[in-house]
């Protein structure tokens, strides 16, 4: 039990981290379900899409790009899943 308890303090601590390095970041920052779903998006993404976190939450990460470049997006994703 007290293992676990470490274990849930030091992934709260990694989560607040990250949250916090996010939201206070320019760039857009997200994260990507297996699935290619976003479960998380930083709000700088209204003034860098014109939407806002909200708006893409449970969208698709791949949904805005052109057909031509989708493809090699694709290719790099599965690789990445792939660990390599």
């Amino acid at each position: 039990l007290a293992a676990r308890q470490r274990l849930l303090r030091v992934i709260s601590s990694q989560e607040a981290d990250f949250r916090l390095l996010a939201e206070s970041s320019s760039d857009m920052v997200t994260r990507i379900a297996f699935d290619g779903t976003l479960t998380y998006v930083s709000p700088s993404s209204l003034r860098i899409l014109g939407w806002g976190p909200e708006e893409l939450l449970g969208g698709q990460a791949l949904a805005g790009l052109s057909a031509e470049d989708r493809t090699a997006v694709e290719k790099v994703v599965e690789q990445m899943r792939r660990g390599e």
